[in-house]
This record gives C-alpha cells, sequence and structure tokens, in this order.
C-alpha cells in the first residue's frame, strides 16, 4: 500500500471495517452508534471505497448527510484532497499505525479539532470544541 492512496486491495466488507475497528480500539465493542465509533468508521471505510460521499454511505449504512460533513471536513484539513486519502502519518515502517495520529483525524471528522498549516509550512492541530469523546459521554448520561 502506498503511502498516500484512495483505497486498499482486497474487497473488505462493512463487517471487516468493524472488526479491524474493535481489534485498534476494543473499547469500542458495543457502542457502534457512538460518534467515535462512527467517524473512526468512516476513516477506515475510505481505505476501502474511497472518499466519494455516496460510495461511503452506501458502504457504510450511514446518511449521506453525516458523511458529508465528515467529508468536508476532512478537504478543509488537507486530509482528504480531491479523491486522494492521506494517511501516511498513520505508517510507521510500513505498517499501519493506529495510534494518536488515527485518533486526532477522527477528532478533525467530528469537527471538535481543525488541521492547519502553521507559519512554518508545517500542519498542526487545535481543538476547536467539544471532543467527540465528551459528546459519547454526554449522551450517556
Amino acid at each position: 500500500m502506498n503511502s498516500e492512496t484512495t483505497r486498499t486491495s482486497g474487497k473488505a466488507s462493512i463487517a471487516d471495517v468493524r472488526r479491524q475497528l474493535e481489534l485498534i480500539d476494543p473499547r469500542l465493542v458495543g457502542h457502534e452508534n457512538g460518534i467515535v465509533y462512527r467517524h473512526a468508521i468512516v476513516l477506515l471505510s475510505s481505505l476501502v471505497v474511497g472518499n466519494d460521499i455516496s460510495n461511503l454511505a452506501r458502504f457504510t449504512g450511514y446518511p449521506r448527510t453525516f458523511i458529508a460533513q465528515i467529508y468536508y471536513r476532512m478537504q478543509e484539513a488537507e486530509l482528504w484532497v480531491g479523491d486522494l486519502i492521506r494517511f501516511e502519518h498513520w505508517n510507521y515502517r510500513g505498517e499501519m499505525i493506529f495510534d494518536v495520529n488515527f485518533w486526532i483525524d477522527v477528532m478533525v471528522a467530528h469537527g471538535g479539532w481543525i488541521r492547519f498549516l502553521d507559519e512554518k509550512g508545517n500542519y498542526d492541530y487545535e481543538q476547536i470544541g467539544l471532543e467527540a469523546w465528551e459528546e459519547d459521554l454526554l449522551l450517556i448520561q
């Protein structure tokens, strides 16, 4: 897999993507309707079907409006540029690592964080609202 791509090889199903997410973070098992879970599913699904709104909505089963919000946030952050998906920062020595870099991109997809170019031309992140985790906790209470 290239460090930047629009989709992975092979034909994964949404069930495969859900299993992958739950392996990445077992605490998400049983929280399929949670905000964190749904945003992470969209990012992982984009690696399978690309970032086209209709394709992602069809693949995930999530509403087009939900996918469109994520699409525009990811485009603004230059994590998705046209149909290119930039996830090279999830890669460590040729292997996908779902650490803080992945989760911060989930927060960008959610809208609680933004990604921008700083004055030196490097990408930086800034929190601008509630984190998805906080919203999930508020929904539980």
